[in-house]
C-alpha cells in the first residue's frame, strides 16, 4: 500500500461536477474517483502473482490491503457527509490494518481538529509528518494544530522546517513571520522578511511590516533606511515618500520629514499627498498659517481623496475652536461642496459642522441639499425634523416626516416627529394613529416607548379619551417615574377634569420641587391647588410663575385672575383677565368673565 499522500492538496486536482443533491451514490462515486486518482493516495500496490500475496514492507496480504482501502473509502465518504463520528471509526479501522500510513493519520488528525480535540490531533499530525516528511500538507496541518493549541513557537518551527526541507514553499515564511510577531520575537520576524525579500524582491507590504517592527524596537534609523529603499525601488510613486514622511512626523523627526518632502515637492509639485504631508509637518512645528494655505490648496484638487478631505474637516468636531479656526474649517467644508457639488456627504458634513456651531437654520439647508441628492441619510432627516419641530415649522415637519417614512418605514422616531406635529396642529386623531405605529416599532427601546406613551397621553386627552390617556401616562411613568414632562401634563389634565386630585397634587409638587423656577410647572401646581380649593397656596405659586415668566402666557394670567376672584379680589381678577385677552389667550369664557365680572368654569 502506498503510504504517501501525493503532493497536491487532497482533491485539489480532481474536478467533478455533480448535478442535484449530494446523495450517498454521489459520495461513493466521488470517493472512488479520489482513490483511483490517488487523492489521498491509498492506491493499491498491485502485486503480480497470487491474489493473497504478502507485502514485504508491511506484512499485509492483498486481502488486507483491499480491506484497508475499503475502510478508508468509507471514512472519506462520511467525512464528506460531515458525519465525523462514523468517519473516524472507519479511519481507525483502516489504521489498525496499516499503522504506518501517513494519509490515514492525516485524515484522523483532520477529524480531531474539526472536533476541537487538538491533543489527539497533534499525535496523528506528527505521525503523518514523520512518515512522509516530503509532503507539505502534513507540515501545514501540524502547524495548524500547534496554532490552535496556542503553541505558536512550535507552529513557527514547523513552518521553518517546511521551507527548509521542501523547495518551492518559501511563501510560508509569511506565516512564520506573523507568528514571530505575535510572540514578539521581532528579530526572528525580521529575519523571515529578509529571506522573503531575497526570494520575491522588494515589496511594499514587506517593507511596511519591517518598518512597523523597527518602530516597535525603537530602531528609527533602520526604519528610515527601509523607507528609503522602497522609494529608490519605485521612484515614480510619491505615496511611498508620503508614507515615510508620515512615519517621521509620527516619531517627531520633523527636520528629516521636511527635507524629504521639500525634495519630493520639486519632483511632484502638485501632488496632493505630498503637499498634505508637508502641511502636517508645518502644523506639527507650529507653522499654522503655512499649513492652512497648503490644506486650502489641496482641497481644490480633484486628485485629493474626497474621503480624506472629509476626515480633515471631521477632525475639528468636538474641539474648542476660536473664531479664526471656525472660519477656516467652514471654508474647507465650503470647498468640499464647491469642488464636489454632486456629493451628498459633503453637504451633510457641512450641515453637521454648522449645527455644531449653532448655525441651525443654515445646517438645515445643507441637510436638505444633501437629501435632494441622496435621500437615504436617516440622520440628516432627523436633524431636519428636529430643527423644524423646535421652531414650530409644523407643516414642514409633516411633509418631511412623510417623505422619510416612505424610505424608512420601520424607524419609530420619524413617527414621533410627524405625530407630534399633527398633535400640535390639533389633528389628534391622525396623531394618535402615527404615535401608536411608532410605539409598536419601539417595543425593543423602552426609553423611546416611554416617550411615545407620554405623547399619546396628551393626544388622547385632547380627544377626551381619558381612560386611554391615563393608561398611556401610567405606562410612560412605569419606565421613567421621574419624567417632569409626563408628571406635569398628567397632573394638569387631571386638575382640569377635577379627577384624582390627590394624585395630581403629588405629581405636580414633585415636579416643582425639582424645578422651582419653571413658570409652566409652577402654573400647573397652582392650578391643582386651585381645583383643590387651596386658593392662598395657589396664589403664592401663580405669582412665582409670573415672576419667572419673562414671556408670560395668557393662560397663566387667566389662571391668576381666576384665583384672585376666588379670593374675593374681583377688580384685580378682571384686570388679569383683560391682560390675558390682549395676549390672545385660548379661552372660550374670557370675554364672558370680563363682561360679567364673574368666574365661569
Amino acid at each position: 500500500m502506498n503510504r504517501k499522500l501525493i503532493e497536491n492538496k487532497p482533491a485539489g486536482n480532481v474536478s467533478i461536477r455533480i448535478r442535484g443533491s449530494l446523495n450517498v451514490l454521489n459520495i461513493i462515486f466521488l470517493v472512488g474517483v479520489l482513490v483511483l486518482t490517488g487523492l489521498p493516495a491509498i492506491a493499491q500496490k498491485s502485486k503480480k502473482g497470487k491474489q493473497d500475496s504478502v507485502d514485504t514492507e508491511t506484512g499485509n496480504t492483498e486481502k488486507d490491503r483491499r480491506l484497508t482501502e475499503q475502510y478508508f473509502t468509507e471514512g472519506e465518504k462520511y467525512f464528506i457527509l460531515e458525519d465525523y463520528t462514523k468517519s473516524l471509526a472507519f479511519f481507525q479501522k483502516a489504521l489498525e490494518m496499516d499503522q504506518e500510513n501517513a494519509a490515514i493519520h492525516y485524515k484522523i488528525a483532520e477529524i480531531y481538529i474539526k472536533n476541537n480535540e487538538f491533543d489527539n490531533a497533534l499525535i496523528h499530525a506528527v505521525q503523518a509528518r514523520d512518515l512522509d516528511p516530503q509532503n507539505k500538507y502534513y507540515y501545514l496541518l501540524l502547524a495548524d494544530v500547534y496554532t490552535n493549541k496556542s503553541d505558536f513557537s512550535k507552529a513557527s518551527e514547523v513552518y521553518e522546517e517546511l521551507v527548509k526541507k521542501i523547495p518551492g514553499t518559501e511563501e510560508y515564511l509569511f506565516q512564520a513571520a506573523a507568528l514571530y510577531i505575535y510572540q514578539q520575537k521581532y528579530d526572528d520576524a525580521l529575519d523571515c522578511y529578509e529571506r522573503i525579500e531575497e526570494i520575491f524582491g522588494i515589496n511594499e507590504q514587506i517593507i511596511f511590516q519591517k518598518q512597523n517592527i523597527l518602530i516597535k524596537q525603537g530602531k528609527l534609523n533602520e526604519m528610515i533606511r527601509e523607507g528609503e529603499k522602497l522609494i529608490e525601488a519605485y521612484p515614480g510613486e510619491p505615496e511611498y515618500v508620503a508614507d515615510l514622511a508620515n512615519k517621521l512626523i509620527a516619531n517627531e523627526r520633523f527636520e528629516e520629514a521636511t527635507e524629504l518632502l521639500d525634495e519630493a515637492v520639486k519632483e511632484f509639485p502638485d501632488n496632493p499627498v505630498i503637499l498634505f504631508q508637508l502641511a502636517e509637518v508645518y502644523k506639527s512645528t507650529g507653522k499654522t498659517e503655512e499649513s492652512r494655505k497648503i490644506i486650502s490648496r489641496i482641497f481644490e484638487s480633484d486628485d485629493f481623496d474626497l474621503q480624506k478631505k472629509m476626515e480633515i474637516v471631521a477632525g475639528y468636531f468636538g474641539k474648542e475652536l476660536n473664531e479664526s479656526e471656525k472660519q477656516y474649517v467652514l471654508d474647507l467644508s465650503g470647498k468640499i461642496i464647491e469642488y464636489h457639488p454632486e456629493e451628498a456627504d459633503g453637504y451633510a458634513l457641512f450641515g453637521d459642522l454648522l449645527q455644531s456651531f449653532d448655525s441651525l437654520h443654515l445646517a438645515r439647508e445643507m441637510y436638505l441639499k444633501s437629501l435632494a441628492i441622496n435621500p437615504s441619510n436617516l440622520q440628516a432627516w432627523t436633524n431636519v425634523l428636529d430643527y423644524e419641530l423646535r421652531n414650530n415649522e409644523l407643516d414642514s415637519v409633516i411633509e418631511h416626516a412623510e417623505s422619510a417614512i416612505t424610505l424608512f418605514p420601520n424607524q419609530a422616531l420619524l413617527y414621533y416627529y410627524e405625530g407630534t406635529a399633527l398633535m400640535l396642529k390639533n389633528d389628534n386623531r391622525k396623531a394618535t394613529q402615527l404615535l401608536e405605529q411608532g410605539k409598536r416599532l419601539s417595543s425593543s427601546n423602552l426609553r423611546l416607548l416611554s416617550i411615545f406613551n407620554g405623547q399619546l397621553g396628551d393626544a388622547y386627552n385632547a380627544l377626551e379619551e381619558y381612560e386611554k390617556s391615563d393608561e398611556a401616562y401610567e405606562a410612560a411613568l412605569d419606565f421613567d417615574p421621574e419624567s417632569d414632562h409626563v408628571l406635569n401634563n398628567y397632573s394638569y389634565f387631571l386638575s382640569l377634569r377635577k379627577e384624582k386630585l390627590d394624585l395630581a397634587m403629588e405629581m405636580a409638587s414633585k415636579v416643582v420641587k425639582r424645578n422651582p423656577d419653571n413658570p409652566t410647572y409652577l402654573d400647573t401646581y397652582a392650578w391643582v391647588l386651585f381645583n383643590m380649593g387651596k386658593y392662598e397656596e395657589a396664589k403664592i405659586n401663580i405669582e412665582k410663575a409670573i415672576e419667572q415668566d419673562q414671556d408670560i402666557s395668557g393662560t397663566i394670567l387667566e389662571h391668576y385672575g381666576d384665583i384672585l376672584f376666588k379670593l374675593g379680589d374681583v377688580n384685580q381678577a378682571v384686570i388679569q383677565w383683560e391682560k390675558a385677552k390682549k395676549l390672545n389667550v385660548d379661552s372660550d369664557l374670557i370675554d364672558k368673565k370680563i363682561a360679567d365680572r364673574k368666574l365661569y368654569e
